[in-house]
């Protein structure tokens, strides 16, 4: 049995049929077919998967940080929770945006039709 929230994660991503038969009958995906199932966001070469990797986590890394923080908070946190209390979650998220630098930064960035340089979180 997976453990660490495993089943719950899958089912969310797969469905509870397919998890089931995975989880408790021991079938296994190929990486086209788990790609196909949503249990993958991405496939590589082998000989591509670090570098990809890297390019992938360089991107986040380059991002606005804040930003991308309250992003995943409303993605993750908000699952469970009601439209009106996601709603609620998500204007506090986006007002502590728009009080950091970040938004600055972006703005004045585009003005200058160049690339941000966001400090992170």
């Amino acid at each position: 049995m997976p453990g660490g929230g495993g089943i719950q994660t899958m089912s969310r991503l797969i469905g509870p049929s397919r998890t089931l038969r995975l989880t408790a009958l021991g079938e296994t995906l190929d990486p086209g077919r788990a790609y196909e199932a949503g249990l993958l966001d991405a496939l590589h070469p082998e000989d591509q998967v670090q570098r990809e990797a890297t390019a992938f986590a360089q991107k986040f890394a380059q991002g606005a940080g804040h930003a991308i923080g309250s992003i995943k908070m409303a993605l993750y946190e908000g699952q469970d929770m009601s439209l009106a209390d996601v709603l609620v979650f998500e204007r506090q998220l986006y007002r502590a945006i728009m009080m950091g630098g970040d938004i600055g930064e972006g703005v004045a960035a585009f003005r200058e039709k160049r690339t941000p340089r966001f400090k992170g979180i």
